[in-house]
């Protein structure tokens, strides 16, 4: 996640989107500060990029199937915004369940 700051919110997001290559709207962040006084203003924005997704997500389905006792090693592929995690362990079909409801439960 990387932050960004300006006067106003609008001039972060459009900060980042140039710095990140990417249309305005297309920008998912977070505002983490802003201060308006009267004679100073400034924004802070916090911006989620696509590693942090995956990073996130990678890491809660390595902790919610650890809690279960099964070790897991993943691989996370993206395509056109679609994000997707393999998971590979040595109990599959304790993970999968019967007739995949654990798997669709996680």
């Amino acid at each position: 996640m990387r932050t960004f700051t300006a006067k106003t919110v609008e001039e972060a997001v459009a900060i980042a989107a140039n710095e990140l290559g990417i249309e305005e709207k297309d920008v998912v962040y977070v505002v983490t500060e802003e201060k308006k006084g009267l004679f100073k203003k400034a924004a802070s924005i916090s911006v989620y990029e696509p590693v942090d997704v995956s990073e996130y997500a990678t890491t809660y389905l390595k902790e919610a199937i650890g809690a279960l006792g099964i070790e897991v090693e993943t691989e996370v592929e993206v395509e056109e915004d679609v994000l997707k995690i393999t998971i590979n362990s040595e109990r599959n079909p304790v993970l999968i369940g019967k007739g995949g409801k654990t798997l669709q439960a996680i």
